[in-house]
């Protein structure tokens, strides 16, 4: 028989959870704020930004089988602990990057790793949600978009500031190093289990729905990812808002 923890226990592991999703928002936003400062350092034009950036998701999409056979394996407290140096450590990486080569390596290993703390972090999400025995993954994932919306803030004090985004960046890290030495010893010890009925295959249930609800997926990414690659660029090279305000794109499309 299940005996339920107590509500102050579960609201340990949820709040160090949320920790983690703040910590995956601010890495990925921090990167997101100041492309258009590495592009404008690294002298490339809007052609060669689009195809530098394409190194993200084919880093991503690498790491997906990965990222799932190892948190099966060693467990998601594991992988995110070890994800959450690996996603800021190559974030500093991009901001020392000095040519595109440099960038294109950088932001694919960039694209690995936030793959890996996305399945892991997810997957304690789950776990979390389970003891609740309701709907919060909504209230994470807000965590992300808050998190989001205050590293956007950050860049663009940081620029406004003159300071550099290697500097910046390795301000995230340390950020970063300080929630993962605060919250990970709480986090979930162990997933939960998945039900036998629910099979084993990964194509076993691909019905109609499951690809239409892909779909949806694949459009919303498309014109997300499109707004935190490019909302920067835009605002400097269409709005021309001035000097400090470049950012205020990002900034509005977080909001």
């Amino acid at each position: 028989m299940n005996v339920p923890l107590p509500k102050t226990t579960q609201g340990v592991y949820r709040l160090s959870v949320s920790a983690f999703y703040f910590l995956q928002g601010l890495v990925f936003a921090s990167w997101a704020s100041r492309i258009p400062d590495i592009k404008s350092a690294l002298g490339m034009n809007d052609a060669d930004l689009g195809s530098v950036l394409f190194a993200v998701p084919v880093g991503q999409m690498s790491a997906m089988a990965l990222s799932g056979y190892l948190v099966g394996r060693c467990g998601s407290r594991k992988i995110l602990m070890a994800a959450s140096v690996f996603y800021p450590a190559v974030l500093v990486c991009l901001g020392m990057a000095g040519s595109f080569w440099e960038l294109a390596a950088g932001l694919f290993f960039f694209g690995v790793a936030a793959n890996l703390t996305n399945i892991s972090v997810n997957t304690q999400g789950v776990g979390v949600e389970r003891l609740y025995q309701c709907s919060i993954m909504a209230r994470f994932h807000g965590l992300w978009s808050l998190a989001g919306f205050f590293g956007a803030l950050l860049g663009a004090a940081m620029v406004d500031w003159h300071i550099s985004a290697e500097t910046h960046f390795i301000a995230i890290f340390l950020i970063c190093m300080i929630i993962l030495a605060v919250f990970s010893p709480s986090l979930l010890p162990r997933d939960a289990r998945r039900s036998s009925s629910q099979g084993g295959g990964m194509f076993r249930s691909m019905d109609a729905y499951v690809l239409l609800i892909g779909l949806i997926a694949f459009g919303s990414m498309v014109s997300e990812g499109t707004m935190f690659d490019w909302s920067g660029v835009y605002f400097e090279s269409v709005v021309n808002p001035g000097p400090g305000l470049v950012q205020m794109g990002y900034v509005a499309f977080m909001s």
